[in-house]
């Protein structure tokens, strides 16, 4: 889930806030997961595509 990734980056919630729009260009840009038929949410499932 986006939220876990994240908390693992930082404790602070304002830096993870700051992450999260390198968190969904990631996932635009096909380097991370998601199923792009469901809502985005940060409790989506996302996964690693090994690149």
């Amino acid at each position: 889930m986006p939220a876990d990734l994240l908390a693992a980056c930082y404790r602070d919630e304002w830096h993870r806030a700051a992450l999260i729009p390198t968190l969904w260009y990631l996932v635009w840009t096909h380097q991370i997961g998601a199923n792009l038929d469901e809502t985005l949410t940060m409790a989506s499932p996302i996964w690693s595509l090994g690149v």
